[in-house]
């Protein structure tokens, strides 16, 4: 085990998280648990946008090499479940809502260009990919928050919640494998570095918490409700 942290770190986080997440499934009513298995779904293509932050804002290493490995659909569907999980857990109040192909096809696809055209605006101002990123999310969370239910509780369970999951994951891997931190491009970041992880990544943790449940209660068309209502 050692030795793979040593070797590919990054698979071994996107395992962690893909793989706490399908076993917390579990625990999830049968509504939620649909939601947050769409919810890590929808966030695997962002595994795409891998080589927008390499080299620049860092180089991991690949199983198979090449600039998109099997790591990043393990990260980006452990990220997008665990946000669902931990936004849920502030609420045992059950949710429902009809997954409509056309309509979910079309706010899906504005949200992602609406972020991917801030994001690029970004970039075009001088921002870094993860400082470009994060703007992003943010500006998509703020589009779509009128459009769910969401309690703040949830909202904030969702930020709290996978930032530490997030955190804690890396810092196993940087326990277990000191030279983890050699794969960021340490000269183009902020220069802020919390337990030997880059203050960019403890804040997009908290981003996409906070946001991407409610943009997927958004896609999915997801409402919650106060009592005997169930996810159809």
């Amino acid at each position: 085990m050692t030795a793979w942290v040593g070797a590919y770190p990054y698979l071994i986080e996107g395992l962690l998280l893909a793989g706490g997440a399908v076993f917390a499934l579990r625990a999830l009513p049968r509504g939620q648990r649909t939601a947050a298995l769409w919810s890590g779904w929808l966030l695997m293509p962002f595994s795409l946008t891998g080589i927008l932050f390499e080299p620049e804002y860092w180089n991991p290493q690949r199983l198979l090499g090449g600039p998109i490995g099997p790591e990043d659909l393990l990260f980006t569907f452990g990220s997008g479940a665990w946000a669902w999980i931990l936004s849920s857990s502030a609420t045992f109040r059950p949710c429902r809502g009809v997954l409509a192909p056309g309509r979910s096809a079309a706010r899906y696809a504005a949200g992602i260009l609406g972020g991917l055209a801030a994001g690029v605006l970004c970039r075009l101002c001088g921002a870094g990919p993860m400082t470009a990123a994060i703007v992003a999310i943010a500006l998509v969370g703020m589009g779509t928050s009128l459009s769910t239910n969401r309690t703040w509780r949830q909202w904030a369970a969702g930020l709290l919640g996978f930032t530490i999951a997030h955190t804690l994951v890396l810092k196993v891997i940087y326990h277990l494998n000191p030279a983890f931190a050699l794969q960021w491009n340490a000269p183009n970041l902020w220069g802020v570095w919390v337990w030997g992880i880059p203050l960019e990544e403890i804040v997009w943790a908290a981003a996409c918490g906070a946001v991407w449940p409610g943009f997927m209660d958004f896609v999915l068309g997801v409402r919650w409700t106060r009592g005997e209502e169930v996810q159809s």
